[in-house]
């Protein structure tokens, strides 16, 4: 498994931005295992597209199709995780509960020449 790109962004909804961070160099373990895990888990389902017009999936095949633009594209995705995180608040502020707080990672991967995926996880920070 060969990994095309990754990308860390910060989604920080009191001050209602996204910064993208460096991804540190103890994180590759983690994703592969974590992507390795996926790929032999029976139980994980495929993740099945219900609207092939979303801002999200087309920025996927737009990653896919042009590599080299990818951190465009994962910051829309950042972006768009964001403004679903604020909707998300919005709807459960009455009552008093809040979104988790936590990072966005991202990872382009190739998978034998013809097998291209790529896996997003929110990081959830926990207080304490």
């Amino acid at each position: 498994m060969e990994t095309i790109f990754t990308s860390l962004h910060i989604l920080d909804l009191d001050n209602d931005w996204v910064k993208e961070k460096e991804v540190p160099a103890s994180f590759a373990p983690f994703i592969l295992d974590t992507l390795e895990y996926a790929q032999a888990n029976e139980k994980n389902k495929a993740y099945m597209v219900h609207n092939e017009h979303t801002q999200v999936v087309s920025c996927i095949r737009q990653m896919v199709l042009e590599p080299e633009n990818w951190q465009a594209y994962a910051q829309s995705i950042a972006n768009k995780c964001l403004e679903s995180e604020k909707l998300a608040q919005a709807k459960i502020y009455r009552m008093g509960s809040a979104i988790k707080k936590g990072s966005l990672v991202q990872t382009l991967v190739k998978k034998r020449k013809m097998n291209t995926f790529i896996w997003s996880q929110k990081l959830n920070i926990r207080n304490g």
